[in-house]
Order: C-alpha cells, then sequence, then structure tokens
C-alpha cells in the first residue's frame, strides 16, 4: 500500500493483519481514490509480509503486478450492462468456496456495490453473513445509504 496517496493512509494505519474483519466497505463521493485503497487493502491482506503492507518482491506481489492473482477476485459491471449481476455473484462464489490456490488468503474486491441488482445483493449478504475462511472482501460505494 506504499503507493497509495496520502489521504487514503489514514484508513490504511488502522488495520492490522492480525485483527482483519472479513469485509469491509468504504463510502465517499466518486473520484476520491477508493478503487485505488480496495486494491491497496487487497494487495496487502494477500502479500507473504506479516504486516498489512505489500512488499512487491513475494511470489503473492507478483502475481498481483503482473494481474494474474489466483486468489484475487474482482468485480466489475461488465461491459454493455448497467448493474453487478446476480450470475456474476454466482460465479464468484463458485470460486470463493473452493481452497486458496497459494494456500493463504483470499480478497474479493467489489467497487460501487450500489450498482448491484437486487438478486446479486442478496446473493452477495448470504456470502458475508458466513463467509469462507481466510477470505477477505473490501468493497466501495459512492453512498451513505
Amino acid at each position: 500500500m506504499h503507493n497509495l496517496p496520502a489521504w487514503l493512509n489514514k484508513y490504511t494505519d488502522s488495520l492490522s493483519k492480525e485483527k482483519l474483519h472479513h469485509a469491509y466497505l468504504f463510502y465517499g463521493r466518486g473520484g476520491l481514490g477508493k478503487r485505488n485503497l480496495l486494491n491497496g487493502i487487497g494487495e496487502a491482506i494477500l502479500c507473504e509480509n506479516s504486516k498489512l503492507v505489500s512488499c512487491g518482491k513475494c511470489k503473492a506481489c507478483k502475481l498481483i503486478i503482473s494481474g494474474n492473482h489466483p486468489d484475487l477476485h474482482t468485480v466489475q459491471i461488465q461491459e454493455g450492462k448497467k448493474n453487478l449481476s446476480i450470475s456474476q455473484i454466482i460465479s464468484l462464489r463458485e470460486k470463493i468456496y473452493e481452497f486458496s490456490f497459494l494456500g493463504q488468503n483470499k480478497v474479493i474486491s467489489i467497487s460501487n456495490i450500489e450498482s448491484m441488482s437486487r438478486d446479486a445483493s442478496d446473493a452477495i449478504l448470504k456470502i458475508l453473513e458466513e463467509p469462507p475462511k481466510d477470505t477477505f472482501f473490501v468493497m466501495s460505494t459512492n453512498f451513505i445509504h
């Protein structure tokens, strides 16, 4: 998370790798850097470093940099669609209930959760109620309600 803008550090400084909750939701108006924050936290959770900071050198960090980390799942609105769909959440659910490929944590990053369809929202809530072991959700929204 060393490459985050300074104003986002207040969010990461209060987190500890030993005491992570399974889900985090960040809100704020568009353009503040929430996606960068989600990426930074996700990278730090997957990094082999014992602190909540990505080292950029371990196997996990190299996989993230190359865009090929098998335990990092990003859910975004598909091109040509208006909402995150139930089919995307079903596909995600199939992946996250499997064992971690690298034997450690899994991270699910979802930006703009307010854009989920009603069915997708219900499905993600069920997953959040009983999350798989060592699975962390980092999510953002532009609206507090």
